[in-house]
């Protein structure tokens, strides 16, 4: 989605603007023309971030990705509804999985977050956000089995 404006000087001296917002523009990401295959659809922040997507890394047999299909088979299946332009075949379950073991080599070092959104469930994290740590002074009586309020780290 993108946004535009246009602003106006309405006084001679000052900084007086008037702003008007425009409609706006939609790029439809999904779902994709009749008859096109339905594939990955990826969207990047920066959009010029440089590097293959997904999707070119799929179909370059990339060999952590052939490596993650040849380890377990409904990665194989899904990544075989992709290359078949039927990506919406594949298991939800499965491609969550599959995104969620693939990730790690699409970001190298830097952090990334995934989460999952269905009907029934709405929007859930499968690798939420970091939360920031603040730093706090150790509490030298406090036993090591009392309660926190801070979320236990996920396996």
């Amino acid at each position: 989605m993108e946004y535009r404006i246009e602003q106006e000087q309405v006084a001679a001296r000052g900084d007086y603007w008037q702003t008007r917002v425009q409609r706006p523009r939609f790029t439809q990401l999904y779902p994709p023309e009749k008859h096109a295959p339905r594939t990955i659809v990826e969207s990047r922040y920066p959009q010029d971030a440089k590097g293959p997507t997904l999707a070119e890394q799929i179909q370059g047999n990339d060999p952590h990705i052939t490596h993650l299909g040849s380890g377990e088979p409904r990665f194989a299946k899904v990544l075989e509804n992709i290359n078949r332009g039927q990506a919406q075949k594949a298991a939800p379950i499965d491609s969550a999985d599959f995104l969620r073991a693939v990730l790690p080599f699409l970001a190298g070092n830097r952090t990334f977050v995934l989460g999952t959104m269905d009907e029934r469930h709405g929007f859930e994290w499968m690798v939420p956000p970091e939360e920031p740590v603040e730093k706090v002074q150790e509490d030298k009586n406090r036993p090591p089995e009392a309660p926190t309020l801070r979320r236990a780290p996920k396996p």
